[in-house]
């Protein structure tokens, strides 16, 4: 009999413990299967997220483009105006050159022409003084006569 009480206690052990292992085993399968929707969703967010990042890097890198054009296009504008400016740089040095040139030139024949003609110059200056003082004398005179003898003169 104790034999019998015995298989019939591991029995009733055998089956508790089955039963205990029957309800974890669902648990577990339910978590399982959380889980797998949960990675499914996280998977179809995964793959929106990849397909907006490859349209965001397409555009990304027509943008660059479209940039690394516009920098080249740029780039010719601003040699061409450094071309510009400096042709004006020469353009002004040989314009001060030629300023300097011609102001010589002027200055010299100025200087040459009074040099050659300060002869007269000295004459003409002689000859007015000369006038300046008949002038004053004259004027000198007339004052100095009678009102009567102005009429002849």
């Amino acid at each position: 009999m104790l034999v019998g009480l015995s298989i019939a206690v591991i029995a009733a052990a055998f089956v508790a413990l089955t039963i205990y292992l029957i309800i974890a085993l669902r648990s577990i399968n339910d978590s399982v299967q959380q889980v797998s929707r949960t990675l499914e969703k996280v998977q179809l967010q995964v793959d929106e997220v990849t397909r907006e990042t490859v349209i965001l890097m397409k555009s990304t890198n027509q943008i660059t483009q479209d940039l690394h054009k516009k920098i080249k296009q740029v780039d010719s504008l601003f040699e061409s105006v450094s071309e510009v400016g400096e042709a004006v740089n020469q353009v002004t040095s040989s314009m001060k050159q030629v300023s300097a040139t011609v102001t010589k030139s002027i200055t010299h024949g100025v200087q040459n022409g009074v040099h050659k003609q300060q002869k007269r110059i000295d004459e003409v200056m002689h000859w007015t003084n000369v006038a300046i003082n008949l002038w004053q004398k004259f004027q000198t005179l007339k004052s100095n006569k009678p009102k009567g003898e102005d009429r002849n003169v």
